[in-house]
């Protein structure tokens, strides 16, 4: 007993197969009472003259309003959902080239603030005057031979128009 315990897939199986017996039992009990007819009953020679008609009021049936069958209720609320949803990026469309052109706007005002801020400083500053003594005229000449490449690189313009 303790082995159908412990093993749950096989007491599923178990049940399944006592459940299934049951329903077979019940099921060939319930069938001879389906397959009897019911007892008709005569209760003599009908005469449709000799009863009285009764005539009753016919009824007639107000008709019912028919309900519009949408075939999808869904598809109805799913358009106004895309509507809504279009409508709503065309404005978040709007929307970013608005932020797109102020951006730019606010772009070119901070750099005609730049510029005007450098011509300000340009027309503030008064250029020096620098005082240049002979002695350092010379001293330069002879910096830039000695800082520059040396002679052998720089050809001589007499030699040039000597030979053609």
């Amino acid at each position: 007993m303790e082995f159908l315990f412990e093993n749950p897939f096989l007491l599923v199986i178990l049940i399944g197969l006592i459940s299934s017996i049951f329903k077979r039992m019940k099921g060939t009990q319930e069938e001879p009472r389906k397959s009897q007819p019911k007892p008709f009953v005569e209760s003599g020679p009908f005469d449709f003259e000799q009863q009285p008609r009764q005539e009753q009021p016919v009824q007639r049936m107000e008709p019912v309003p028919q309900q519009t069958y949408e075939p999808n209720p869904l598809g109805k609320i799913e358009q106004e959902f895309l509507e809504k949803k279009k409508k709503a990026e065309e404005k978040l469309a709007a929307l970013k080239k608005q932020q797109a052109t102020a951006q730019k706007k606010a772009e070119t005002i901070q750099s005609h603030r730049r510029l005007n801020q450098v011509k300000e400083k340009i027309e503030t500053t008064e250029p020096e005057q620098v005082h240049v003594d002979n002695q350092k005229l010379v001293d330069a000449v002879i910096w830039s031979e000695i800082l520059g490449p040396p002679r052998s690189k720089r050809p001589h313009s007499a030699n040039r128009v000597g030979r053609y």
